[in-house]
């Protein structure tokens, strides 16, 4: 186009700047087609804009979702290493006590063996029975005072995972919604600028996107709420029978 446009106009230099009617034909069909290959280029620069901003959005998207995942994932062995923290606790704790009772057991056959003996006497059976009882009622009740501060704690600590958790949960939906209602509002835009729908139809149904949008935004931070509520319940509980249990050793202490 430019050779053809120099030759033009050395032609019309020649002729003393005078343009023929070919000249006038021939000119307007170079500057009709340099319209047209700079409208082809554009074409061209903008589908490779396009496709890179879609490889862009795409990258974008799988790393949010990825990270909201990889948190959730996080949180859900968080919580499950603090439950396990807490059956071993309690494994522990009735191994504890059963090894206390067995320790106890023995002395009271060694004290009942001695009584069958004649080794001691019945008021010295009887008192030494109190003694062993009372010891062991004590080391029990410790045990017991122990295992419970220790249990209040990885209560505390799961419930904290489990709460993590929920508002992990919570955040990978929305992320998830999120993308959904953009790729949704995108292609009704695509559909505008393609004269599929009118401008009316476009923003009665962007409306409709918005509204729903909002709808399921809710439902996932209600649902999100009811799930910390019940476990906040569950935690008070755990606590509350923990209590009860102490009040429980100290009164047959």
């Amino acid at each position: 186009i430019e050779s053809n446009q120099k030759r033009l106009d050395a032609k019309v230099k020649l002729q003393g700047g005078k343009e023929t009617k070919n000249d006038v034909l021939e000119s307007e069909a170079i500057k009709a087609e340099t319209v047209a290959i700079k409208a082809a280029l554009k074409e061209q620069v903008d589908a490779i804009e396009a496709k890179r901003q879609q490889a862009y959005d795409a990258a974008n998207e799988q790393l949010a979702k990825a990270q909201a995942e990889n948190l959730k994932i996080l949180q859900e062995s968080s919580a499950k290493a603090a439950k396990a923290n807490i059956d071993n606790l309690n494994s522990e704790g009735e191994i504890r006590v059963a090894e206390i009772n067995n320790r106890y057991d023995k002395e009271i056959s060694a004290l009942a063996e001695s009584l069958e003996n004649r080794n001691i006497t019945q008021e010295q059976y009887d008192n030494a029975l109190k003694g062993i009882e009372a010891n062991r009622s004590e080391e029990v009740l410790d045990a017991e005072k122990e295992l419970s501060e220790s249990r209040l704690s990885l209560y505390k600590q799961y419930l904290q995972a489990k709460l993590a958790l929920v508002d992990a949960g919570a955040q990978a939906e929305l992320v998830a919604l999120d993308f959904a209602v953009d790729k949704e509002k995108e292609a009704l835009t695509k559909k505008l600028a393609d004269g599929l729908i009118q401008e009316k139809q476009y923003r009665a149904q962007l409306e409709e996107i918005d509204k729903n949008y909002i709808a399921k935004q809710k439902a996932i931070e209600a649902d999100a709420t009811n799930e910390k509520v019940a476990l906040n319940n569950a935690y008070t509980k755990q606590v509350l029978d923990n209590n009860g249990k102490q009040v429980e050793s100290a009164k047959t202490k």
